[in-house]
């Protein structure tokens, strides 16, 4: 204990000196420099209200007049140089470029293979990378991919055309970044991705995905960034695993395809294969180095498709802003463009293009005005004293910052800086101006490789689009644009109080059911009793195995760690009833986060606690009655028509299908239906902004994974600081929802059959008088064997309804509701319950075993439900165990997919409703059979808190 004690005081004295060391770094040199912050150095502000674009442009202009030829900067906690002058940026890039050629950036070629592109590799790898790519961008072999771009603008013409329809407001953004992605894909993938007309493919969702999420929490990829030597020698990686593999299996089975059938492209993966095939390749040295091999390919195609996605498509969205806002220079492009298409006979060819002098200013201009990268970096290699400058050294191993947007905004350079000017690029005034005053693709022998076909792309999407539509601003432009900062923020280490309290709190988790003498499997540091999980194991899996491992043993409960939190895992099915139902004044709460005020969508029931929770769960429970569910009952039958219908034209007569989705479609239209009172008609339009948001919630986080956890881990806390959970543009979306619905339905007087309905007569109610007389406020607005046998029952109940599906039918089908809690066993959604103690609990008989207050409670609910001392034979389906005697023989908390007890799931009646009506229209209509794509065992999804299966599930389906 002591040691560990030591190791962390060390360990955080060591921290406490690199941090003074590198914050007086410069003035210690004698060196100018704004005095850094400990922590985010000259970058205070980032990430929250700054952009890195708009601090490095203030930093630039405090010491422009000063005559320094750099000035010292800290960003975040690493000291480098800000190059003010523009000879020691030439300096560096070009004439003293030996002594920089290096970035400094992270790469792990043997275990991140899709890192070891050119623009991280440095030394001799980057070299060799450079002289085997550099004939890949001649000019000559843009001539050869440049009609496999045009044939996706041509394609990129008529998805405007059929969207504009005449003159129309459209959201330019999306649709460029659509035109660049389908662009990258044919010429570096040769893959059809058909993003224009398709803007949700997995092609596109990997790329986006590589710029939002991190395959670390912020602590360790600050980490890597600021040590990315370090990093790299502990083979840490960088590149999540899922773009990973698709990227590597992606460029793995082309290359195998082509190489098989001998199919040549006129595209980039063309070329690089043939460096691969070439086994050798000779240096402008003589140097004789091996080829490309898949790695090497792999990260070259995958940088390519990176820098070319994003940089392109921001670009030309710029360009469009201002050419709408100067329609005078939109009119002089046009005729630029017009005059050189006349020249070629009306062909957009490479010749044309490069006719087009003043496009290439406009695109000069707006790479000047929008520079997509801020700044430049490089390395240096040695020791540099800059010449004229004695007291200036840079030392060897200090990151130099070029300030290429600085440089752009810069008066001296460019008067009237904010001032869109394509005549700024006129030829006589780009002969008086030094190279290094326009950076936006760097300069000197390491300057961006890809630079001809990125531009190439631009050139010809704005071609298209200028020499066919018009371009003007409308009441929902923003001017000026606002920028979200995207960059990532360094995780803070505190001083070496905070060091020493996070190792005793970790310490005490690990050890405190050790301490109590209650049993526990040794939970890891950080992954607890979850190790693997969101990796390679399924939680339903880990929560069975874990129950099993103590099943026979006796003990009421067991220690779990849910990761580095201690909780109780229940192993007594009384114990459960106690927690459940006879004690549940002791465990009401749930402890999960919410924040009515600042986040208000997660003030829903399930989060709630405490009084909270039972006003709003009196509040709703009227509108979960068997009544009100008679209330909605047409309008659910009437979405499961459609959906019976689409089914149809699916199936034809015999078909295989993907129903896992289908599904999901069909109770995304009952839920749209029912909770909101619209027509998302999302069984006929996979895609709509409903679902899109609605998947969005589970998908994506508001916060990275430090600040995630911490807000799952200490949810009173992160409620206190007024945190939020629930991202930006889902809570808009679903708040303006209710809110127009609300004031729609108000102001016309409608009524209509759903939950919508029931809520705002709960919301005009004013007050609402609770079980115990007290009276409070309404709601505000925050606020497959067994197939024949159940068809034969499904169509016997029907016929005694005249063949129409009606409440009272749905409730005599005994078999279908046998059938559904047999699949809610087998396949329960939701793994576990969680209740929280309010006070402590010594578990009846058991003195031993106390339950303090505050302490998380876990009831598995799956692994009762495949306990063979409840269920024998528990991996066989039989519906059977829900006859009315085997229930009647049952304790309730032995079947758990809804909870138990005042708590349980409030929705459960309207969700059996819905599965109920969608399963009875299905059976009645079609026959289900497994097929040679039907997957045998289901996989399951490691990542998901919830039992969902990895891809879908492909059935047969014939009419009956």
């Amino acid at each position: 204990m002591w040691f560990l004690i030591y190791l962390v005081a060390g360990l955080c004295a060591l921290i406490a000196y690199y941090l003074h060391r590198n914050t007086t770094y410069w003035r210690s040199r004698g060196i100018p420099q704004d005095p850094p912050h400990l922590f985010y150095g000259n970058l205070v502000g980032f990430r929250k209200n700054n952009v890195l674009h708009d601090l490095i442009v203030d930093y630039y202009n405090k010491f422009r007049k000063s005559g320094h030829p750099f000035v010292g900067f800290n960003f975040l906690h690493n000291p480098k140089v800000f190059v003010m002058d523009i000879k020691l940026a030439k300096n560096v890039l070009i004439k003293d470029f030996s002594n920089f050629s290096d970035r400094g950036q992270f790469h792990n070629v043997r275990d991140d293979p899709l890192t070891g592109h050119l623009f991280s590799l440095d030394g001799k790898r980057w070299k060799e990378m450079r002289q085997k790519l550099s004939p890949t961008f001649t000019s000559g072999k843009m001539k050869f991919m440049f009609p496999t771009v045009v044939r996706v603008s041509e394609e990129f013409v008529q998805v405007v055309s059929e969207q504009v329809a005449g003159k129309s407001i459209i959201e330019i953004k999306d649709l460029m970044a659509r035109y660049t992605t389908d662009v990258i894909g044919t010429c570096a993938f040769g893959i059809e991705c058909n993003t224009l007309r398709t803007p949700v493919t997995e092609f596109r969702t990997m790329g986006q995905k590589f710029f939002t999420e991190m395959r670390h929490g912020q602590l360790l990829t600050a980490f890597i960034f600021s040590f990315p030597d370090l990093a790299a020698k502990l083979r840490m990686r960088m590149v999540p695993d899922d773009i990973h593999e698709f990227f590597m299996r992606l460029v793995n089975e082309t290359i195998a395809y082509r190489e098989k059938e001998k199919i040549k492209r006129n595209d980039f993966m063309e070329m690089l294969i043939e460096l691969k095939q070439k086994g050798t390749f000779t240096l402008d040295n003589g140097e004789v180095v091996t080829g490309l091999d898949v790695g090497e390919l792999a990260a070259q195609v995958f940088v390519f498709f990176l820098a070319g996605y994003e940089t392109s498509s921001s670009t030309m969205s710029y360009c469009l802003y201002e050419l709408a806002q100067h329609s005078d220079i939109q009119d002089k492009l046009r005729e630029d463009i017009l005059r050189a298409l006349e020249k070629h006979d009306g062909k957009v060819t490479y010749e044309c293009i490069k006719d087009m002098r003043y496009l290439d200013q406009v695109i000069s201009e707006t790479l000047r005005l929008y520079t997509i990268v801020p700044f430049l970096e490089r390395k240096a290699l040695n020791d540099y004293v800059v010449p004229g400058h004695p007291k200036y050294v840079i030392e060897k191993g200090t990151q130099v910052i070029i300030p290429a947007t600085a440089f752009h905004r810069d008066e001296d350079f460019y008067p009237e800086p904010e001032k869109f000017d394509p005549d700024r690029f006129s030829p006589e005034n780009v002969a008086d101006r030094d190279s290094v005053e326009w950076l936006p693709f760097g300069d000197g022998p390491r300057n961006c490789i890809g630079m001809r076909f990125g531009l190439m792309q631009t050139r010809i999407g704005l071609t298209q689009l200028i020499r066919n539509f018009k371009f003007s601003v409308c009441e929902r432009t923003e001017i000026p644009l606002k920028y979200d900062p995207k960059s990532f923020v360094l995780g803070t280490i505190g001083v070496a109080g905070l060091c020493a309290l996070i190792a005793y709190y970790l310490h005490r988790n690990t050890t405190y059911w050790r301490s109590r003498g209650i049993p526990q499997d040794p939970p890891h540091l950080f992954y607890g009793n979850l190790v693997g999980f969101r990796k390679n194991n399924v939680l339903h899996d880990l929560i069975v195995d874990y129950y099993n491992k103590f099943r026979k043993s006796g003990h009421p409960f067991v220690g779990f760690n849910f990761l580095h939190k201690p909780s109780v895992f229940v192993m007594d099915i009384k114990l459960a009833k106690n927690v459940l139902i006879k004690d549940f004044s002791n465990f009401s709460d749930r402890g999960q986060f919410h924040n009515v005020r600042d986040d208000p969508l997660t003030g829903h029931l399930f989060s709630l606690d405490g009084k909270r929770w039972k006003e709003m769960r009196q509040k709703l429970s009227p509108t979960f009655t068997s009544g009100k569910m008679k209330f909605m009952f047409p309008t659910v039958v009437r979405v499961s028509e459609e959906f019976v219908q689409v089914v149809s034209e699916q199936v034809g007569g015999k078909s295989i299908i993907e129903i896992k989705d289908l599904m999901a479609r069909y109770t995304t239209d009952v839920i749209g239906t029912c909770a909101f009172g619209i027509e998302c008609n999302t069984l006929r339009t996979p895609v709509t902004e409903f679902r899109t948001m609605g998947q969005k919630f589970f998908t994506e986080m508001r916060h990275g994974q430090l600040l995630t956890a911490f807000t799952f881990s200490f949810p009173d806390l992160a409620a206190k600081l007024r945190m939020r959970l629930v991202p930006d543009d889902v809570h808009e979306f679903f708040m303006r929802l209710v809110n127009e619905t609300i004031a729609y339905r108000e102001k016309e007087k409608i009524k209509r059959n759903d939950f919508m309905e029931m809520l705002i007569e709960l919301k005009q109610k004013g007050t609402f008088t609770l079980d115990n007389g007290e009276v409070v406020t309404g709601l505000d607005v925050g606020e497959l064997a067994a197939q024949d046998k159940l068809r034969e029952d499904v169509l016997r109940v029907l016929e005694k309804h005249d063949g129409k599906l009606t409440y009272e039918c749905i409730k005599e089908m005994r078999y279908l509701d046998q059938v559904i809690s047999e699949t809610l066993r087998l396949y329960t959604i939701v793994p576990i319950l969680e209740r929280k103690a309010l006070n402590d609990y010594v578990v009846p008989g058991h003195p031993k075993y106390v339950i303090e207050k505050g302490t998380q409670v876990i009831i598995p609910a799956t692994a009762f439900h495949r306990d063979e001392d409840f269920y024998p034979e528990p991996e066989k389906f039989d519906p059977d165990r829900f006859s009315p005697e085997n229930v009647a023989d049952r304790d309730s908390v032995e079947w758990l997919p809804f909870g138990d007890g005042p708590r349980n799931c409030i929705g459960m009646r309207f969700g059996l409703m819905q599965t109920r009506i969608g399963l009875t229209q299905l059976i009645r209509n079609f026959k289900f059979s497994v097929c040679e794509r039907t997957e045998i065992p289901l996989k399951y999804n490691p990542k998901s808190f919830v039992l969902g299966s990895i891809g879908g599930i492909d059935l047969l389906v014939e009419r009956v």
